[in-house]
C-alpha cells in the first residue's frame, strides 16, 4: 500500500536539498545580498540564447569533438612512446 511514497519523498528531500546547496553556494560566491531566483533566471537566458545559435553551436561542437580525439592521439602516442624499463 505504502508503494512508491518513499521513493517520491526521497526524490523530494534530495532536489530541496540540492536547491538549499545551489543557494547558498550563489550566496557564498556573489555575496549575501545576491538573488538566487535572479541569478538563476539570468543563466537560463544565456543557456536558451546559446541553443538558438544554430551554426555556430554546430561548429563548437565539431571543434570539442575533434579536441578531444587530438588529445586521444597524443595520449595515445606518448603511451606506446615510453620504453619500458
Amino acid at each position: 500500500m505504502i508503494g512508491p511514497y518513499p521513493i517520491a519523498v526521497q526524490r523530494l528531500d534530495r532536489t530541496a536539498r540540492q536547491h538549499a546547496e545551489l543557494a547558498r553556494y550563489v550566496r557564498w560566491e556573489y555575496g549575501p545580498q545576491a538573488d538566487v531566483v535572479a541569478f538563476l533566471a539570468e543563466a537560463a537566458e544565456r543557456t536558451t540564447k546559446a541553443r538558438r545559435n544554430g551554426p555556430g553551436r554546430l561548429a563548437e561542437g565539431a571543434r570539442a569533438i575533434v579536441h578531444a580525439l587530438r588529445s586521444l592521439a597524443t595520449a595515445r602516442r606518448s603511451k606506446s612512446g615510453k620504453t619500458e624499463g
